[in-house]
């Protein structure tokens, strides 16, 4: 059975709005290496509509892979709530934003999570895999 997981960038602080101004120092080859697969690998990616605009035509992947949800804080919320989300992989960036839109942001309750795999980067990126609790 395909699973649906979302990947989404996050700072310290929980913000998920406008990676490209505190991602570009963090994105090394070592964390490129770590996001692409998963999204070439991928049989179909969910987006929002304004992430839509942006990554439409850009990833094709096999038949029968997993849904990837990414970039869009709105969608992700939504499937949270909803419980139809199989996997969370947070890519925390040790940077603090100080403003915008953060991805629990609005949430209202509380969401039980397992950790299912993590890792430290060399550039300081910590990757966080989340599996709903039991």
């Amino acid at each position: 059975m395909r699973k649906i997981i979302a990947g989404m960038f996050i700072t310290l602080d929980g913000v998920v709005e406008a990676p490209e101004k505190w991602n570009p120092p963090y994105y090394d080859d070592e964390l490129n290496q770590a996001v692409m697969p998963r999204i070439a690998s991928a049989g179909a990616h969910l987006y929002g509509r304004r992430s839509y605009e942006l990554f439409r035509g850009v990833f094709t992947g096999p038949a029968g892979g997993d849904i990837t949800v990414g970039a869009s804080g709105t969608l992700v919320r939504f499937l949270l709530r909803e419980r139809l989300l199989d996997e969370l992989q947070l890519l925390v960036h040790p940077v603090v934003a100080g403003s915008g839109t953060r991805l629990f942001e609005g949430y209202g309750g509380s969401l039980p999570l397992t950790l299912a795999h993590s890792r430290a980067h060399g550039n300081g990126v910590v990757a966080l895999h989340y599996t709903p609790a039991a």
